[in-house]
């Protein structure tokens, strides 16, 4: 008789944030062309995270952007679904949605095996869709959900043109311990400065490991955040500016010991676009890479 075989893991699911409104950017940065033949930093993480091993791609997108989206990967070898991140609820003054922790709920519906959630705006580079992949198709066994981060050094995220927001995480034996928000991060004569959450002034090494909103989860994911969001609302529901932030959630659960999260260290490059004169350097970086081999001129 032979012996009954393992069943293969489900294959983990790309859930890309793309529902922001790009203030600082200025044009939705979603929808910019930086590819040779004008494909979107979106487009290269669907590519990277297909080499990877995902089988699908989740949006989150505001519904003026679906028909752009639709069309640019209609020919993407595997299924993409574009949801909405739901605006019903909101405080009457408030333009956007409650946050990325928000949006990550409004896909639930789409992501019945473990998954990963980037930025639209972020090239995170092959080598983090590999490590996420490699997570997401492990059980690690524990009572406490276990989640992952892929974490990049500070240093290697900063922008030229100005100041940044960056998640910096404090970890013990590459499990994450706490991981903080600090915005108007930037290189000056003296050093990297920021501003923690409470608004006072840093000083960073350029060192710290920073995360760039590259997760991994599973679905144990949405019942912790459910109860979260119920007492964010609680509290903030009249709040036209407070935000439901995936790091800032993910962060009061490992602090109440309902989840823990692996820090993935990568050496691969990050780039992305927070200010208008981002794009061209993002643009010169993705020619680069093309040059090099590291991409095809034409993606799908």
């Amino acid at each position: 008789m032979t012996a009954p075989s393992e069943s293969k893991p489900a294959s983990p699911i790309l859930l890309v944030l793309a529902a922001g409104l790009s203030s600082r950017y200025g044009s939705p940065k979603q929808l910019a062309g930086i590819g040779p033949g004008g494909e979107t930093l979106l487009e290269y993480a669907v590519f990277d995270a297909l080499r990877a091993g995902f089988d699908r791609v989740v949006i989150i997108a505001q519904p003026a952007f679906r028909p752009a989206l639709e069309q640019r990967l209609e020919r993407a070898p595997c299924p993409v679904i574009i949801c909405e991140q739901p605006a019903d609820g909101l405080p009457p003054g408030r333009r956007k949605p409650w946050g990325t922790a928000h949006a990550v709920l409004a896909a639930e519906a789409s992501l019945p095996h473990p998954f990963a959630v980037i930025n639209s705006d972020d090239f995170y580079g092959q080598k983090a869709y590999q490590l996420l992949g490699d997570f997401l198709r492990t059980d690690p066994h524990e009572p406490t959900p276990v989640f992952a981060l892929v974490g990049y050094r500070l240093r290697d995220t900063l922008s030229d043109v100005g100041g940044v927001g960056r998640a910096v995480c404090r970890h013990l034996n590459q499990r994450l311990t706490t991981i903080a928000e600090v915005t108007e991060v930037r290189e000056t004569t003296s050093g990297i400065t920021g501003r923690g959450e409470d608004g006072e002034a840093l000083r960073l090494t350029g060192e710290e490991t920073i995360s760039m909103n590259a997760w991994g989860f599973t679905p144990a994911l949405f019942p912790l955040l459910k109860r979260r969001f119920d007492a964010f609302r609680s509290e903030h529901g009249r709040d036209i500016d407070a935000e439901f932030r995936l790091s800032t959630e993910v962060n009061g659960l490992v602090r109440a010991g309902e989840a823990a999260v692996e820090i993935l260290p990568t050496t691969g490059t990050w780039t992305g676009m927070t200010h208008a004169g981002d794009h061209a350097r993002v643009q010169a970086f993705m020619a680069e890479q093309v040059a090099a081999g590291r991409y095809p001129p034409s993606l799908f």
